[in-house]
Order: structure tokens, then sequence, then C-alpha cells
């Protein structure tokens, strides 16, 4: 079964709050063919006042190559719970034209049906993968003497891992696709460990360049860059099974530093990864057979009394034994499903 994954970005939305940025997320509905109305089949997690949001929730459906699956995309502001939201604006378009863009990556302008002013721009990301065979990922990084961003603290760091899409040369080019949580006040953090699935991390690819950015969270300013470091999900797991590390750099201060080979500037940090395992998983039937699985079959007959007496003719229970080629119901399931389980029974 093929399956897609859509990831969201927005640029430049509207500000809906008048003392603050819209706090944003994506609803997802898809067109139903018999009735012809959009049903929702998935959101995206609110960020709070953030008029450039990547979010980090993805929503999936299944893949219908035959079917013109007609998708509609709508952003919202949030105003909590007990407020209705406030739409941003909405565009539509469908998953096949999704998947022929360069990089699988939609980009569309946010509209209003009443208005004509610009509402921001939304891009949708696409990544199909074969729910079957995608490998879960346990994944676990540590820093390691990060500099120090806070004046009068350490700093406050957490760091996101982004994914490069084949295909897209311009400044979108990278997707969010993990966001950690933020660990107050250290140079040495300890990040929880996390599971993706490969299809979220590298579209199955082990080989897609991989980003991760460490930064320093501020809590009335945008959050301020530690340092970068690119790599893959390959060179991930072998760094893992190395207890290896990634040096974080930050371009500027190198820049400041002399250059690419200035003694003077090193690195903004290390990134240890930790962990960076597949998870065992998930297993076929033929995987559990080829294991030594062995299928043992038991019947078991409820005699309910609403089936009737058994030696009328008319009851479920009823066995003919003058025409015993003649099968009950029950023995007629029996007979049909023990004719295939019992070829997985070793002592038959």
């Amino acid at each position: 079964m093929t399956r897609v994954q859509l990831r969201f970005r927005c640029s430049n939305l509207k500000k809906m709050d008048h003392l603050s940025e819209s706090d944003p997320f994506v609803q997802v509905f898809l067109r139903q063919r018999s009735q012809g109305d959009f049903r929702e089949i998935g959101r995206t997690e609110t960020l709070k006042n953030n008029p450039n949001p990547e979010f980090q929730t993805a929503v999936e459906l299944e893949y219908s190559f035959h079917e013109l699956q007609e998708l509609r995309f709508v952003v919202s502001d949030s105003d909590g719970a007990r407020s209705a939201s406030k739409l941003i604006g909405s565009v539509e378009t469908n998953l096949a034209n999704i998947l022929t863009q360069p990089g699988q990556r939609f980009v569309g302008k946010l509209t209003t049906p009443k208005a004509s002013d610009r509402r921001g721009t939304l891009f949708v990301t696409a990544t199909p993968f074969n729910a079957e065979t995608a490998r879960t990922f346990s994944i676990c990084f540590r820093g390691e003497k990060l500099d120090k961003k806070d004046l009068l603290g350490k700093s406050d760091p957490f760091f996101v891992i982004s994914r490069k899409e084949e295909g897209v040369v311009d400044s979108h080019a990278w997707t969010q696709v993990y966001k950690s949580e933020t660990i107050m006040n250290t140079l040495d953090p300890a990040w929880k460990a996390f599971t993706l699935t490969d299809t979220a991390i590298c579209g199955g690819r082990a080989h897609v360049p991989l980003r991760i950015d460490v930064f320093d969270w501020d809590r009335f300013s945008p959050p301020e860059l530690i340092g970068s470091a690119t790599t893959t999900l390959e060179a991930l797991m072998g760094l893992a099974a190395d207890r290896g590390a990634l040096d974080l750099i930050n371009a500027k201060k190198q820049q400041k530093g002399g250059g690419l080979f200035s003694s003077k500037y090193t690195n903004s940090g290390r990134l240890f990864i930790d962990t960076c395992t597949p998870r065992p998983g998930p297993f076929s039937l033929y995987d559990y057979l080829r294991g030594g699985l062995e299928v043992g079959v038991v019947v078991a007959i409820d005699f309910t009394g609403s089936n009737g007496d058994p030696r009328d003719w008319q009851s479920l229970h009823y066995l003919d034994r003058r025409e015993p080629a003649n099968l009950n119901p029950y023995q007629r399931v029996i007979a049909a499903v023990g004719s295939i389980l019992s070829c997985y029974d070793a002592d038959q």
C-alpha cells in the first residue's frame, strides 16, 4: 500500500491579531467522491506568534493512482479553545499535481473569497512511502561545549532536523522533519530520545542530505543559531556505531575568525550521536514463519440455543448422517479456514 506524507510550511502570513502575530495551523481536506464535499483528514499543531511557521506534524493519506484526489488546505489563526479560529486563507490542488512538481513540492498563494489582500504562501511537500516497509529509527543526540549565547546564563539549546528536497534549488529547499525540546541553561544538553520513520527523515533514501541546526531559545526574541552540521541518515548510523560526533559550525563566526582554514575558530560545540538505530519490524507473517513460528489450529463451537435443536434439519448444527457430504454452515467454515491453516500446522 502506497501512502503519502504531507508536510507544511508558510511564509509571510497575514497578521490577524492586533497585539501579536498570528497563531497559525493548517487543516487538510479531501474531497469525497460519493458526496462531492470535502472532509477533514488531518491538521498540524498550532505555532504561537509565527508568520513563517514550519510545522512538525505531518498529514498522511492513501495514494490512489486511478482517482483524482482533490485537496483543500486551510490556514487559520487559532484564538484558543474557547474562541473560533480566524481564516487566514486557503488553496486547492490535487495530489497528482503535488507529486509531479519539482521536488514533489507545491507552492500556493493563500486567498479568501471576500478579500484580495496578500494572505501569505503555503508550501506543501509530499513524500510517498510504502507503509509495510518503512523503518522506524530510535535516535538520541547530546551536545558538548556549545557556545554561550545568554548574557546572564549559558544557553537554552534545542535542535531542528531538516532534509534537502531533491530537485529544489531555492531558499526553501530544506523541509523541517523534527524539532526537539528545549533544555534550559546548559552548554552540555542531553536531549530526550525520539523515534522517526526513515520516510519522515529522508523519504526512505539514506543518502539524502540532512541538516541539523542547534539554536538558543529566547523568550522575547527569535531563536539564535549556535551552529549547524550537514550529514545523512547513513552517516548518522555510522557515527552512532562509532560513538562519533559532528562539529557544529556557525558560518558567521567562522568568517569572522578568518575563513575556512583559520586556526582561530574550530566549532561552536559538538553534537554526539548516541543512538541512531532502526527498530526491528514491522514483520510480515512470512518473517515469523521463517523465524520458526508454528500454527496450531484449534476450533471452538458455540452451541447457542438460538440456532435450534441440532436434530432439526433447519438448525445450523444439524448433522446429515444420511448424506455426510452435506455440511452444515459451521462445518463449511471450519473446512474452508482449516484447509488453509492446516498447511502451517506442523503435526497436522
